[in-house]
């Protein structure tokens, strides 16, 4: 009677994909975790860098900030980055951006310990 009970496979696929398919979920939630953070941090570093070079052109010009902000077609009240240009380095110009980036997947929340990760980057250029 016990080698009849051992020798009955049914259900065994059942077990195994209810074993896989967490782990299949964490792994595939983390990769569209990391593609998403990966992706705005370029972003990011890209605004950095076109507005620290805008800034490095136009540096004797008044209200600096407010012209690179508006040269990267970011609107102030509806864009999540924040952009600082710092002049105070002689011959040169500092733009640091910065961002909120909203976790889009429950391994995000675990990982961030809350719902966004802030993200920045920091470009200096010499003044032109």
């Amino acid at each position: 009677m016990f080698r009849k009970v051992l020798a009955n496979q049914k259900g065994q696929a059942m077990v195994e994909f209810a074993l896989v398919v967490p782990l299949f979920l964490l792994l595939l939630c983390g990769i569209i975790e990391f593609g998403v953070l990966y992706n705005a941090q370029l972003t990011l570093e890209q605004d950095a860098r076109e507005g620290a070079r805008y800034a490095a052109i136009h540096a004797k010009e008044e209200d600096l900030a407010a012209k690179v902000y508006a040269h990267l077609c970011l609107e102030p009240l509806t864009s999540a980055i924040s952009l600082d240009v710092d002049l105070s380095q002689p011959g040169s110009v500092t733009v640091t951006a910065e961002t909120l980036v909203p976790a889009l997947t429950p391994v995000g929340h675990a990982v961030f310990k809350g719902s966004e990760k802030v993200l920045s980057a920091a470009v200096t250029m010499r003044v032109e």
